[in-house]
């Protein structure tokens, strides 16, 4: 398991990543290799099927590397259970979709947060009114 407050920084580093679908069909990321300070903003882009959803997906482990590895924060990501993995990190896809339920579930599936909480995040995103 990661440490607690994992990830502090938010550093992410991919490095010599290979990953496909399936044994039986070409690699999608085929030796990336990239560091992505904390902080610093970045923009994924190339034609369609050029991998850059595939990125996104090796980052929750929906598809395991078949070589190289990705750390976030110096740690290995495939060193950790997927449970503690997955609730440490967020990503707004490019099509977002919003689950059934109420605002407040989608922002906080697993109710860690109090409403006061929310209701900060919301105004910092100027959302407040929408």
């Amino acid at each position: 398991n990661p440490p607690a407050n994992w990830p502090t920084a938010g550093s992410i580093s991919f490095k010599d990543y290979k990953m496909r679908y399936r044994p039986d069909l070409d690699p999608v990321l085929n030796g990336l290799t990239l560091d992505i300070q904390a902080g610093e903003k970045i923009g994924i882009v190339g034609r369609t099927g050029a991998g850059k959803s595939s990125i996104m997906l090796t980052l929750y482990r929906m598809v395991e590397a078949t070589a190289g590895r990705i750390e976030i924060d110096g740690i290995n990501i495939s060193e950790l259970h997927l449970k503690p993995l997955r609730r440490a990190l967020s990503i707004i896809p490019q099509d977002p979709i919003l689950f059934s339920g109420t605002v407040r579930s989608n922002l906080d599936p697993f109710r860690q947060h109090t409403d006061a909480q929310l209701w900060e995040c919301i105004e910092s995103a100027h959302m407040r009114e929408v």
